[in-house]
């Protein structure tokens, strides 16, 4: 499932059968996973737009770091590649590729 934007991109949306009570454990294993605090600020926003939103979205900001995250190349960034694609499958239902959003 997705939507086009204004810039002709299409962003994936989050299925609406996702379980919310699955997604803060996988956010807490991510912050465990990475070592910087501006890439644990990825499971804030997730936190900010799906869990404490009454209508869960997921910003383009945010899917292109989370994006960003599912594949990753070298040091220290592969510690939580595992976990960001087990949260791209709960969200989307598909693992997110970076190369879809040119980033």
């Amino acid at each position: 499932m997705s939507e086009i934007h204004s810039n002709g991109v299409s962003m994936p949306l989050i299925r609406p059968e996702f379980d919310k009570r699955l997604l803060p454990p996988l956010l807490s294993e991510f912050r465990s996973s990475v070592r910087r605090t501006r890439d644990k600020s990825l499971a804030t926003r997730l936190e900010e737009e799906v869990l404490q939103h009454p209508k869960p979205f997921v910003r383009r900001p945010t899917v292109l770091r989370l994006a960003k995250w599912c594949k990753t190349n070298g040091y220290p960034y592969q510690d939580g590649m595992g976990v960001a694609r087990r949260i791209s499958l709960l969200l989307f239902g598909h693992i997110l590729k970076r190369e879809e959003f040119g980033v």
